[in-house]
């Protein structure tokens, strides 16, 4: 236990605000001196409930209270180790379609080491799980706890990812070299190989008949980690490996067709932005030819327009090219990145979609924004979903979307 002399202008908010970097545990200070409750008389932690040289029992952070922290109505809660914990400072949940683990990231704020010692080191490795709307978003460990420190204040960080993750951790003992899984399909390979783990594997209607074809031979190589050869045989049936919000393994194959749940136009809100990549160079309106022609009059030194539907176009630079030349590599580069799909990057100041659901990766979105040179409606996949929270209350969910023709089987 501590103790804290008062000063003249202090109350319990700005007391706890001192020792725990967080005014909203001033109960804390209240219940742990009998004195002060028969003062009170409404604002706990605002009033003048103390008075200078008075002696006050600070009680250590041994736990967070979710009452204390952000109190019963929030509506993310962090589970860990079976307790349920509310008042982080920020949290941030990676989430994907075609990755075998997703990540978190979440952050609370103290003034001292000393908390991250008493308190916060204990969930390291723990089970964790993120709730928002009393539904699972993610289920994994934390194996990672960092602190940060800045010039207030020291945060602390812990980092993991879902169940899953162990997977792309781990390979097989050498004395189970070589595996081989001739005459299998792939749900009993997943099967096998997750089950030492304690994850199931689930598989959904789109992709079971693919998961259920046998492979006559096929084996993992020495040292080939587990989720890496999982991945690798799971493109030779067009099928997508992700996790389930429990943490288990799914096997998924997108269909074409899915019901949009966003429609997304040019943002007029400064809080949504739309930006378009290819081969990680955004993409621009009009197609820049250049050449190293010295003449003012020399025709190649001309700005030719090539209208390519394929994807939003980019600046090329080549010099000494012929306008024919360059019109085919155009015509080549947009069938390329037709194949390799662009990237469309949103963000929305929420995490839910048109139909009050979590947006997560696998959704579909239509986008038409002119500055990206969509003149018409385009169907995008959510890729990947980045879900921010920060301790104001504050949602931002910013997600990548790729053309539907791209990610699904034909």
């Amino acid at each position: 236990m501590k103790q804290h002399t008062v000063k003249k202008g202090d109350t319990l908010g700005s007391i706890a605000g001192l020792y725990y970097s967080n005014p909203s545990l001033y109960l804390r200070i209240y219940k742990a001196n009998p004195f002060l409750q028969g003062r009170s008389t409404g604002d706990l932690a605002n009033e003048d409930l103390v008075y200078p040289s008075e002696i006050l029992t600070i009680p250590e952070v041994d736990t967070l209270q979710a009452a204390e922290l952000l109190g019963e109505t929030s509506d993310l809660q962090i589970e860990i180790d079976g307790e349920i914990f509310r008042g982080w400072s920020g949290v941030t949940v990676d989430l994907s379609f075609d990755l075998i683990a997703d990540s978190f990231a979440i952050a609370v704020a103290y003034n001292s080491v000393e908390p991250y010692k008493n308190i916060l080191k204990r969930f390291q490795y723990q089970a964790i799980r993120i709730i928002f709307q009393e539904n699972t978003m993610l289920t994994g460990i934390i194996p990672i706890i960092e602190i940060t420190s800045g010039d207030d204040s020291t945060s602390i960080i812990l980092k993991g990812y879902s169940k899953t993750g162990v997977l792309g951790d781990c390979d097989l003992p050498p004395n189970q070299y070589p595996r081989k899984f001739d005459g299998l399909s792939f749900l009993q390979i997943a099967t096998q190989l997750c089950d030492p783990f304690g994850i199931k594997v689930f598989v959904s209607d789109s992709a079971a008949e693919q998961a259920a074809v046998i492979y006559p031979e096929i084996s993992i190589g020495e040292t080939e980690k587990i989720g890496a050869f999982l991945i690798k045989i799971a493109k030779d049936r067009s099928i997508v490996l992700s996790n389930t919000p429990g943490g288990d393994l799914f096997i998924n194959r997108l269909v074409k067709g899915a019901e949009e749940v966003l429609s997304i136009e040019k943002p007029t809100n400064p809080e949504r932005k739309n930006t378009a990549v290819y081969d990680g160079t955004k993409l621009f309106s009009d197609y820049f030819l250049v050449s190293s022609g010295d003449e003012e009059n020399d025709p190649s030194n001309s700005v030719f327009r090539f209208p390519i539907k394929a994807y939003r176009p980019k600046v090329l630079k080549q010099d000494q090219a012929s306008k024919q030349n360059q019109g085919n590599k155009v015509e080549n580069e947009a069938k390329k990145a037709l194949a390799a799909a662009e990237v469309i990057n949103s963000s929305v100041p929420s995490w839910l979609d048109n139909n009050d659901d979590v947006l997560v990766p696998g959704k579909v979105f239509s986008i038409k924004d002119p500055s990206l040179q969509i003149d018409e409606s385009e169907r995008h996949v959510i890729r990947t979903v980045k879900l921010i929270s920060s301790a104001s209350g504050g949602r931002q969910a910013s997600f990548t979307g790729v053309l539907e023709v791209a990610v699904v089987p034909a």
